[in-house]
């Protein structure tokens, strides 16, 4: 008993193993034989189609704006005892020491009138009014008319103590007695005028009275 039942056993699985290897077989040339239809979904026959709007684009000017100019930097106040660093000043800094000729000042020319007015030492008429008396003619037709009158001259006394430019500044009211006046002082000589130790041509007045005695 025990001998024969591992040979059935034996026996069994080998008739198992041979029908599973057929079974095997038929069913790889099964799936070869078998034609494989592969079907693809339809597409859908509306496709929803999203329109697009294109609006117009205008162009945009860019203005370009100029960029602000720099702030000015604050001054710093320094004492002026205080003492500036180094590190202030650029490093490129050159300090140039300039020299400027400056011309002399030019000497005030001192004016130079044509005559004074008056000065520290006038003029004197030499001999006096006594001299300018003897020197006076009275006109003939005017003294028998008994016409008289007075006379002022102004005039310059040059450096030598001579009458120049004499004038009538007022007049007598006759002409032949203004004519005697002027004639009678221009034969006249004076010491001359004396400023700062010069001699000076000085401008006077003298006034002449023609009376009948």
């Amino acid at each position: 008993m025990n001998s024969k039942k591992p040979d059935s056993l034996r026996s069994h699985y080998r008739v198992t193993l041979q029908t599973g290897l057929i079974i095997s077989l038929l069913m790889m040339v099964a799936v070869f034989n078998i034609n494989i239809v592969t079907t693809s979904d339809p597409l859908p026959e509306a496709i929803e189609r999203e329109e697009l709007k294109l609006e117009d684009i205008f162009r945009t000017e860019i203005i370009e704006i100029p960029p602000a100019p720099p702030r000015p930097t604050a001054p710093v106040t320094v004492p002026d005892d205080a003492v500036l660093d180094d590190d202030l000043l650029p490093i490129d800094a050159v300090i140039h020491d300039y020299q400027f000729d400056v011309p002399p000042p030019e000497e005030e020319e001192t004016y130079e009138p044509d005559f004074f007015e008056a000065v520290e030492i006038m003029p004197e008429l030499q001999g006096g009014l006594q001299a300018l008396h003897n020197e006076l003619e009275y006109p003939a037709m005017e003294r028998r008319a008994g016409i008289e009158g007075r006379v002022s001259i102004q005039f310059v006394v040059d450096e030598n103590g001579k009458v120049t430019q004499p004038e009538v500044i007022r007049s007598s009211g006759n002409q032949n007695i203004d004519a005697e006046a002027v004639r009678a002082l221009s034969q006249m000589t004076f010491s001359p005028g004396i400023q700062s130790g010069r001699i000076v041509p000085v401008r006077m007045i003298h006034t002449i009275t023609f009376r009948l005695n």
